[in-house]
């Protein structure tokens, strides 16, 4: 359906009212001075002052539209613009994240088949959970920087001898917030299952709740949608090869409480690259030094009947 402008109507309209104004008013002029001939001259003279008025009205807030729908297009444009160059800086910040990733995957392969996997493994101790704390730490701020939320962070050693995860690290800020199940059956969440059983790159959801009510997605934590709803979770692990065999030490989790926090293709390759450079010094550690020492009365997750700590 055309549109129709109003104030061109009314433009016209009174561009012929006034036209017929005038030719009454010179009409009137040239005719005999009797009292109709100058109610005639006065009537048309009130008439184009009261239509130049008009005009002037109409001129003045088209001019006034015409600024305001400019300076609505300046701004536009603006934001257009400043959203292009936001978009080629997170292009630029994705181009130098796989860089990143790959160095850091040389560097883990290459110090694990230099020094081989028959290296003897050491016992979890103060000074490796302080390490797991200080990446935990930069790795929080990174992705909360990355998403504009707040992010908490974890690791988890796998023991594969229960199948099991254990928490051996977390955020500070997390960590004071939320009690922490140090121990849960791989069997029990979907994000284990993917990692262990199935061997995927990454875990990943922007949305678990609305996973869950789809049944693709379980926690043996009752409460856990009130500490996250987005999540990614990335393998600490060594893909198998000829020169050394697979080995997976545990996973990184990184969570948001806001559902849509994470740009996968973005989050990716910098928890990708963070795993890979922690794997060679968390792969020296021996995962049952770890469950040995795991005190069992701390939480163990909800299922009631994990298998006890040091239980063989």
């Amino acid at each position: 359906m055309m549109k129709i402008d109003k104030s061109a109507i009314v433009f016209w309209v009174s561009l012929i009212g006034g036209v017929a104004s005038i030719l009454g008013l010179m009409i009137s002029l040239a005719s005999p001075g009797d009292w109709q001939t100058k109610h005639i001259a006065v009537s048309s003279a009130a008439y184009i002052l009261f239509l130049i008025g008009i005009e002037l009205y109409i001129l003045i807030e088209r001019g006034r539209l015409v600024r305001k729908h400019d300076s609505a297009l300046r701004e536009a444009t603006s934001e257009r613009d400043s959203a292009l160059r936001e978009v080629e800086r997170v292009r630029a910040y994705r181009a130098n994240y796989e860089p990143l990733h790959a160095i850091s995957h040389a560097f883990r392969d290459s110090f694990s088949v230099r020094f081989g996997q028959d290296v003897k493994k050491v016992e979890f101790e103060t000074q490796d959970s302080e390490f797991c704390l200080k990446v935990l730490e930069i790795v929080s701020v990174v992705f909360s920087r990355l998403t504009g939320t707040t992010c908490a962070t974890c690791i988890k050693a796998y023991i594969p001898s229960h199948e099991v995860m254990v928490t051996i690290g977390r955020d500070n800020v997390s960590k004071a917030e939320r009690y922490e199940v140090l121990v849960t059956r791989v069997q029990d969440n979907t994000a284990w299952m993917h990692i262990v059983r199935d061997q995927q790159t990454h875990f990943f959801s922007n949305n678990l709740r609305l996973l869950a009510a789809a049944n693709a997605y379980k926690n043996d934590r009752s409460d856990w949608g009130k500490f996250y709803m987005s999540t990614i979770v990335w393998p600490i692990r060594k893909v198998g090869t000829q020169a050394s065999p697979f080995h997976l030490f545990g996973v990184l989790c990184v969570d948001s409480k806001v559902p849509d926090a994470f740009d996968e293709k973005g989050c990716f390759p910098v928890g990708s690259a963070v795993v890979d450079m922690i794997y060679p010094y968390l792969s020296r550690i021996d995962p049952e030094s770890i469950w040995k020492n795991f005190d069992p009365n701390l939480g163990r997750g909800e299922q009631g009947s994990l298998p006890k700590a040091g239980a063989a």
